[in-house]
């Protein structure tokens, strides 16, 4: 619920469209739309494979200004939605390539395996760049040489460079998880 001060300078509480935050209305589309995502992000992750950073940063960029001009129309217009969600999803695409991936609107994605990735319930071997820093075979999973292990700095640094030997299997999708169900 948004709180706005009146002429006395006290706060009131405004109510969101659809019902206050917590109403059935916001929930149910809140849900629709991470639904819609969960199926987009992982599309717009394949789709931007073989994209390079910079092309990735320009797509993010016009998806921030579709956003920006006609998010409104997301929610209020349902015959006229000029391809906003697909935005959305491009973009959260576009952010799960960096390292550690996105958490946003409820929804987790990332290209490439990373450490504590909320989408994975195992943690993944370390990089093969170094295997005698490997401790993922360690009961309590902790790191004892951080600065010889790459995976536990940022995740697999042979993401982006196929010529390297990589510590876990590339996907296609990448990944995206519900944080919130």
């Amino acid at each position: 619920m948004k709180k706005t001060p009146n002429r006395n300078g006290e706060s009131r509480a405004e109510k969101w469209p659809g019902g206050d935050e917590g109403g059935p209305a916001y929930r149910r589309i809140r849900q629709n739309i991470q639904v819609a995502l969960e199926g987009l992000i992982p599309l717009h992750i394949a789709e931007m494979r073989n994209h390079s950073f910079e092309t990735r940063k320009e797509l993010a960029e016009a998806d921030g200004q579709r956003i920006a001009s006609h998010a409104d129309k997301l929610l209020y217009t349902p015959g006229k939605r000029p391809r906003v969600l697909s935005a959305l999803a491009r973009g959260i695409a576009a952010l799960a390539y960096q390292p550690g991936g996105i958490t946003t609107l409820g929804i987790h994605a990332c290209a490439h395996p990373h450490p504590q990735c909320p989408a994975s319930t195992t943690r993944p071997p370390c990089c093969t760049c170094d295997p005698r820093a490997c401790t993922a075979n360690l009961t309590d999973g902790t790191c004892t040489n951080q600065a010889a292990c790459a995976w536990c700095i940022n995740g697999c640094p042979a993401a982006d460079h196929p010529a390297q030997l990589c510590c876990s299997p590339q996907t296609t999708w990448g990944r995206t998880r519900a944080l919130n169900r």
